[in-house]
């Protein structure tokens, strides 16, 4: 199994890519969501969770406001 077929198992919107310059894989996890410090710690645990199998973690959050 891979990360992206974790993230689609949740439903998660995702982007993956190869950062050339740090030679590692990355995500970017886009989630709609009120902003709450109890959800943003939710998410960041699942989130955990799926990486870390795959030897990643989560490491911060932003917010994007239309």
């Amino acid at each position: 199994m891979n990360i992206i077929t974790d993230l689609s198992k949740k439903e998660f919107s995702y982007e993956v890519f190869y950062d050339e310059e740090s030679q590692e894989w990355s995500s970017i996890v886009y989630i709609s969501a009120k902003l709450q410090y109890n959800t943003i710690v939710e998410i960041q645990s699942i989130l955990n969770e799926i990486a870390l199998p795959h030897g990643g973690y989560s490491d911060g959050w932003g917010v994007m406001v239309d």
